[in-house]
């Protein structure tokens, strides 16, 4: 979670989901003690630049983005931070923006376009989704990683232990098989809703 503050998130989570293991990174140092003396979680007053590649199976970020930056260009500031949790993260990241389609700003806001957000998501990713549904005048992105690295990990698994690949090819959005992998019921069932876990 970063831009976590005192962790509100990471609580939140933990009372809905308590085997998660949350993070939540934030450059102010009194918002973090206070999280940790409140919540017990683990919050880091760190950099996320010194953060390792694939650190986390997700990022999320809420509300960094939304101030108007006086002394650094936010287009290159916005570019900086998503390959940044591009880089940190091992299945994808969501963030939010403020919309500029809204019929009132607030001085020192900043409303990104979408425009600007996809320039930059597109030269790492295709796989992504912006939800506009939730309030008038914010939209949310989930950029998606792991499509990329985890459709080959499949194909090779299966063909390494020669596993039928119907639910595989089903789950993938095909309609039949993998190349050079043969299903044991040839193609007569077919696999309904798949769900990850």
């Amino acid at each position: 979670d970063v831009g976590c503050g005192f962790g509100d998130l990471g609580n939140w989570l933990s009372d809905y989901y308590p085997s998660i293991e949350y993070t939540g990174i934030d450059i102010n140092t009194k918002l973090i003690d206070i999280g940790v003396q409140k919540f017990k979680l683990n919050l880091l007053n760190r950099d996320l630049f010194d953060i390792d590649f694939d650190s986390f199976d997700l990022v999320v970020s809420n509300g960094i983005f939304n101030a108007e930056l006086k002394h650094e260009d936010q287009i290159e500031y916005l570019e900086k931070y998503l390959n940044s949790f591009f880089s940190i993260c091992r299945f994808g990241f969501v963030a939010d923006f403020m919309s500029n389609f809204v019929d009132f700003k607030q001085h020192g806001a900043y409303h990104t376009k979408e425009e600007d957000v996809l320039n930059i998501i597109k030269k790492f990713s295709k796989r992504y989704i912006i939800r506009n549904d939730y309030l008038d005048y914010e939209y949310m992105i989930y950029v998606f990683k792991w499509f990329m690295d985890y459709t080959q990990r499949i194909i090779d698994y299966c063909i390494k232990n020669r596993v039928s690949t119907t639910e595989v090819a089903d789950a993938l959005g095909k309609s039949g098989v993998i190349p050079k992998v043969l299903p044991i019921n040839k193609g007569m069932h077919r696999v309904g809703k798949v769900r990850c876990v």
